[in-house]
């Protein structure tokens, strides 16, 4: 735990609103938004293309927010599917769950059906409410191979961008209480210490 708040933390020292709208090159350098801050507005897409205003799916409850950075990456379906057994106690402690990726909505349809997931999954195309939060980061364009993680992302916009995978913790009128951004990809909050995390904050 204590690593946690370290990690959010260090990353806080930087100065957010010069460095959001700048893309950074490297998941290292990104800057999430403060602790305390209203996260921003954003219209993202459900799993069969239905508009979602974030601010009302979070009004009222609190929320937990995990970014992964497509159903191309083995670690992020991993995550998907562990969060599944913790997503009735978040429900339980009064808590909205839901994951967000740059995928289209179409190409998370079946990140659901194979991941088995019964929790909301919403499309953030094109990383607009990820740069929002600070933690999109621009990457160098890598050639399709057999390899998961060297396949293209964004095909087709000027600016290939990922999320840092991240975890943001919303109280019911949208505000940050907590965060937890790691810059390496394989690393993930585990689903028990999430939880120990909500309940906690509760």
């Amino acid at each position: 735990m204590n690593r946690i708040i370290s990690l959010c933390v260090l990353i806080l020292a930087c100065s957010v609103p010069a460095l959001a709208q700048m893309s950074p090159t490297s998941a290292d350098d990104v800057c999430p938004i403060k602790i305390g801050s209203e996260i921003p507005e954003a219209t993202l897409k459900a799993v069969d293309g239905a508009t979602v205003d974030l601010k009302e799916w979070t009004e009222g409850s609190p929320s937990v927010l995990v970014f992964y950075r497509g159903g191309w990456c083995p670690y992020c379906n991993a995550q998907l599917i562990e969060l599944e057994d913790i997503k009735d106690d978040l429900k339980t402690l009064g808590y909205k769950l839901a994951a967000i990726s740059p995928d289209a909505f179409d190409q998370i349809e079946g990140t659901v059906s194979k991941n088995k997931v019964g929790y909301d999954v919403f499309s953030d195309e094109g990383n607009v409410f990820a740069q929002d939060l600070g933690i999109a980061f621009e990457r160098k364009r890598r050639k399709k191979k057999k390899d998961n993680f060297q396949v293209d992302v964004n095909v087709g916009q000027k600016k290939s961008l990922l999320p840092v995978p991240s975890i943001f913790f919303l109280d019911g009128e949208g505000k940050v209480v907590m965060h937890y951004i790691n810059p390496n990809y394989k690393t993930r909050l585990p689903a028990s210490q999430l939880l120990k995390m909500a309940e906690t904050l509760k």
